[in-house]
């Protein structure tokens, strides 16, 4: 009887890397997989606006427009809904566990934390952000 091996694919999800870095043994254009595909995925999302993708006008947060706004507990929630809205429409690959987002005033920023799992996997993430506005 033949031993039968089989091997698991440790690399589910896989994107090039936006950093647009160089593999030094291909030659080829960078990789990343799995979470750092999902933190960098999560990062452009929230990063981006509306209208600046063509093709998809409804693609991104305008949470540029909010940083700007006079700080306030509704702001807060706002940036909360924002970002719990386009995770659930665009990234798939994730189960939203809690969006944490906290107030600095003193330095005119948020800071953000996205608690999450992957839908393959049980394991916890987070990805955490500070977002500043810059004059």
């Amino acid at each position: 009887m033949a031993l039968q091996q089989t091997y698991e694919k440790s690399n589910i999800f896989k994107d090039f890397d936006l950093s647009f870095s160089v593999n030094p043994i291909t030659g080829d254009l960078g990789t990343k997989s799995d979470v750092n595909s999902i933190q960098q995925s999560i990062k452009t999302l929230i990063n981006t606006n509306f209208f600046e993708r063509p093709f998809q006008p409804t693609l991104g947060c305008n949470i540029r427009g909010l940083l700007f706004e006079l700080s306030s507990p509704v702001v807060v929630n706002d940036i909360k809904t924002v970002i719990n809205d386009v995770l659930t429409n665009y990234e798939p690959r994730i189960n939203l566990i809690e969006i944490k987002v906290s107030d600095l005033s003193d330095s005119n920023a948020y800071n953000i934390s996205i608690i999450y799992n992957l839908k393959n996997n049980k394991t916890v993430n987070t990805f955490e952000t500070v977002l500043k506005r810059l004059r």
